[in-house]
Order: structure tokens, then sequence, then C-alpha cells
């Protein structure tokens, strides 16, 4: 949604807007189309312009989130017997709003460091990776 104040009467929908008329702000879902040189129509001034929703919960402190979710692993607290961590405890320990998609995307983010971690610890050398002989 995009809100506009009316400083100048003008007929919006069949219904008069501008001052003295009860209607200063107009909302409509669709910014109003700019002229050649990008001004928006005369008379009116851009209040606010709606965040999109997605982009919104893009904005959520990930790492922040990702890290309470770790430590709740590590100390078996608030979690499934499986080994994940519940919304409601999540949420209280992090203070923040977030989907349940947001927090299986950084659950799926670190099960997949810990695979990465323990394959990287099982492969080691004795002198340089050439001298290994394949079978």
């Amino acid at each position: 949604m995009v809100t506009y104040k009316v400083t100048e009467p003008r007929f919006y929908n069949d219904r008069m807007y501008g001052p003295g008329t009860g209607r200063n702000f107009i909302k409509v879902d669709k910014p109003f189309p700019k002229d050649k040189n990008g001004n928006i129509p005369a008379g009116l001034v851009l209040v606010e312009q709606a965040v999109d929703k997605k982009a919104a919960s893009q904005e959520v402190d990930r790492v922040k989130i990702k890290k309470v979710m770790m430590e709740m692993i590590k100390n078996e607290e608030g979690c499934t017997p499986e080994g994940v961590p519940t919304m409601a405890p999540l949420k209280s320990k992090t203070k923040l709003k977030f989907s349940q998609e947001l927090r299986d995307e950084l659950l799926m983010e670190i099960r997949n460091d810990e695979q990465n971690n323990i394959e990287r610890d099982d492969v080691s050398f004795t002198n340089s990776p050439a001298g290994v002989q394949t079978l």
C-alpha cells in the first residue's frame, strides 16, 4: 500500500479529496505513475510506502537466531527428541518474530555445517595430497 497526502483538491474514484473535504489521504495498492521528469502528480505528497512482507522477513537477524539454535541444540533444552529447537522457546530467547520456514532453513544450515566439519576432520594427509596413492 502507498499513502499520499492530498494538498490540492482533486477527485479520485468519484470522491473529492483534499483540504477541507475530510479526506486528506489517498491509499492505493500501486503508486501513481510518475511523469517523464520522475515527479509524482501535482497536489500529492508521498507519505509512506508499505514494506513488502517478504523483504521484512529477510531483515530478521539470522545470525542471532542461528547462534541461539546451536546453543539450544548443544544444551538439549527446548528441543524435540530429534534435536530440533521448538518455536516458542526459540522466539522467547531471541525476542524476534520469524517463521517456522526460517527456523527450518537455519536448521538445515547448521546440519550441513556439522556434516562438513565431520568430513573435514576425517581427512588427513601424511605428506601431501600428491603423495596419496589411489587403489
